[in-house]
């Protein structure tokens, strides 16, 4: 009996996998026009991908100035077939479908960290919680933080200013530990102190985790959780979560608790004010609000909270780091942000606050970080799943196929950026993109799915390096060729970002 059930089981997956292996045939078939490195059987190109980060990096930047020609090319990782685009043309079809709008496949492995919260959802529920999250992010609202990030960045010149005269050192944890305070404080309505040695383990634990995901997201030999969980790293990312898990629901935990002593009270879900008595109301009160009203679930509220952490953080954290390191070795660029930023300061009100218009006239301060990002653009891959057939250019792309938009390669494409390697902020300079195919430049994506919180990201990038430039002058010996470069989910430097400081003059009293 215990053979014939055994032989029954085997029976049937053997069926399977035929079935399986059957309709990839077909899928190969069809995609076999398209051109790209050569699959063996079953592993695809997998066994091929580079297991080193820098080394994929590389690896996807020859593979798209091997095949710039054609535009795109077709890997495949075991049985999925996985089409990278890095022309604007294809970029555009992909992004902006209205209909292909599912993630890949492979943001499946994030949902054990951000479940299936803005980032990661699709159909109604995505709708739903894009719809619900957008006011979150209106103009006035983002504006009521500007003092958050005042305060942050201004603890962080404090720190920097112990490095200054010494020796060369790495600023990227400096620029993490500010952005955590900053996302914790607008996100959940906590000053966490992590600039101060407090909750780095976050940090570290969302930089492991990020690699573990990518290397996973290669190895289709990983992608079974009753394999996975067995092997070290999935109890390394069990370990992982529990941190990253814990952190976000002590914090809303409280914060509802909070809520329900202050619920007679005038100043219910008020946790800041500002000089002029304004209630600054975080992302996370604006979520229980809706919560109070029934629009969203206590585990909703932790699928966005972790999403906007993990987005508003680690993305940010990045383009400061790749920003400043390019700021660095260009001292003509340099020379001209230090004269605006000077200009800048002259004329903000008394006391130093910025008010929101006034944030728009650091013009060349934005043109640098807009050029940062396309050199080293903070999410090198962006994956949509094919649920509709649809055609790029002359290729018929039928449903069930990945297609990866590559930032990290479309914004270095010779046919649209001139010198494209080169560091020139002018790039972005009022009027200097007439012309040029608004998909050519997708450091937040762009289309339905574009990131919700570009504006905020942009406003907090501003506040810091000009709160950097203000009093510094920034030095590197450091060479972007030698930096490895880390895209493991969010593109990092592996080697950190070596800079020196010198105090500038107007400022050494």
């Amino acid at each position: 009996m215990v053979v014939l059930v055994i032989t029954f089981v085997f029976l049937i997956l053997f069926l399977s996998y035929c079935l399986v292996v059957r309709n990839q045939r077909k899928l190969y078939g069809k995609l076999s026009a398209i051109p790209g490195p050569k699959p063996v059987p079953l592993f695809g190109n997998a066994l091929q991908l580079k297991r080193d980060s820098h080394e994929f990096y590389k690896q996807i930047i020859d593979w798209s100035i091997e095949f710039q020609n054609d535009g795109l090319i077709v890997a495949w990782i075991g049985l999925q077939p996985v089409i990278v685009v890095f022309t604007p043309e294809y970029t555009e079809v992909v992004l902006s479908s209205q209909r292909n709008i599912t993630k890949s496949y492979l943001y499946t492995f994030l949902h054990s960290w951000l479940g299936t919260g803005l980032l990661t959802s699709t159909g109604e529920k995505w709708k739903y919680r894009r719809r619900l999250l957008t006011p979150t992010f209106h103009f006035k609202i983002l504006n009521d933080f500007l003092s958050i990030h005042q305060k942050h960045a201004t603890k962080l010149v404090d720190l920097l200013q112990e490095r200054v005269g010494k020796k060369e050192f790495n600023i990227v944890p400096y620029l993490s530990l500010c952005v955590l305070d900053i996302i914790c404080e607008t996100s959940m309505g906590i000053d966490i102190h992590a600039q101060f040695g407090q909750n780095s383990e976050y940090i570290s634990s969302v930089f492991s985790i990020c690699e573990l995901i990518q290397e996973r997201q290669k190895s289709p030999w990983l992608w079974p959780d009753f394999i996975y969980n067995l092997l070290y790293q999935g109890k390394l990312t069990k370990k992982y979560l529990d941190i990253l898990h814990n952190f976000t629901n002590r914090v809303i935990d409280n914060r509802i608790e909070k809520r329900h002593e202050e619920k007679h009270s005038v100043s219910e879900t008020t946790q800041y004010v500002t000089d002029s008595k304004r209630h600054i109301l975080a992302f996370l009160d604006l979520l229980l609000e809706q919560y109070d009203e029934g629009n969203i679930t206590r585990e909703g509220i932790s699928e966005e909270v972790d999403t906007f952490m993990f987005e508003g953080h680690d993305t940010t954290a990045a383009s400061l780091q790749w920003v400043i390191h390019l700021i660095a070795i260009h001292p003509e660029v340099q020379q001209r942000l230090h004269k605006e930023v000077d200009d800048f300061f002259a004329s903000v009100s008394d006391g130093g606050d910025i008010s929101p218009d006034q944030l728009k006239n650091l013009i060349y301060v934005e043109c640098a970080i807009k050029e940062a990002l396309r050199l080293f653009p903070s999410v090198p891959l962006l994956g949509r799943e094919v649920t509709h057939d649809c055609k790029l250019g002359e290729y018929d792309i039928p449903k069930g196929c990945n297609v990866f938009v590559a930032p990290m390669a479309l914004h270095l494409h010779p046919n649209v950026w001139k010198d494209p390697l080169i560091f020139n902020p002018d790039r972005f300079l009022p009027g200097r993109n007439h012309g040029r195919n608004p998909f050519a430049y997708v450091p937040f994506s762009a289309g339905p799915r574009n990131c919700i919180g570009q504006k905020f990201a942009l406003m907090e990038e501003k506040i810091v390096v000009a709160a950097i430039l203000r009093h510094f002058k920034i030095f590197s010996t450091q060479k972007t060729q030698g930096i490895r470069k880390s895209p493991d989910i969010i593109l990092n430097s592996a080697d950190g970002v070596m800079i020196t400081l010198e105090r500038r003059e107007t400022y050494e009293n």
